[in-house]
């Protein structure tokens, strides 16, 4: 005689969140570091015959290594507009109350995670859980919003970080259709 019991584990789902949040935030961070100016820098000069005369170009300037590299500038620029936006195969619900259009969970703020604006906080412009808000009752709407999605749509979640699919069908034995992604997958023959 045995006894199997399954439970959800919700500590493994929010870990692993926050794993992707801190992938997503140590990119952001770095992006931050070689594109920031600092007027306080430090710099030296770029003639020899002064006292903290260098070399090199890069202690002589305040700006960061990449300030104002075009590429770096548009690839942030699209990095956090597909963190804020709906990804493909989701399509966000018509208003709140509509349960039969588009997805519980259709972008990140959906779950109550947002970008930090507050330029005084530590974690400014990253991704965090129910950011500071002027509004205290927002704070509280996001981290309640992150709680239940966790703990009562555990499958939405799991199928917004891995992605949307439909299951897939077919009438051989020699092809295996495992599952499509709506506005990605084409149809046809193959």
């Amino acid at each position: 005689e045995a006894t199997i019991n399954v439970n959800t584990d919700v500590d493994a789902l929010q870990e692993s969140v926050q794993s992707f949040l801190d992938a997503v935030n140590s990119l952001l961070v770095t992006i931050q570091t070689f594109t920031a100016y600092d007027e306080n820098a430090e710099t030296t000069s770029t003639d020899p015959e002064d006292d903290n005369y260098s070399m090199s170009q890069l202690t002589a300037q305040k700006g960061g290594l990449l300030q104002g590299n075009y590429g770096v500038q548009l690839f942030n620029s699209r990095f956090k507009s597909v963190l804020s936006g709906t990804p493909a195969g989701y399509q966000s619900r018509a208003s709140a109350t509509d349960l039969l259009s588009g997805d519980l969970l259709s972008n990140l703020a959906n779950m109550g995670i947002k970008t930090d604006t507050d330029q005084n906080s530590d974690t400014y412009g990253m991704l965090v859980v129910a950011p500071q808000s002027t509004l205290g009752s927002l704070q509280e709407l996001d981290q309640e919003n992150y709680n239940t999605m966790l703990t009562e749509n555990m499958e939405a979640v799991v199928d917004f970080f891995c992605g949307p699919s439909s299951p897939g069908t077919t009438s051989t034995n020699e092809f295996r259709y495992a599952s499509s992604i709506q506005g990605i997958t084409q149809a046809g023959i193959y």
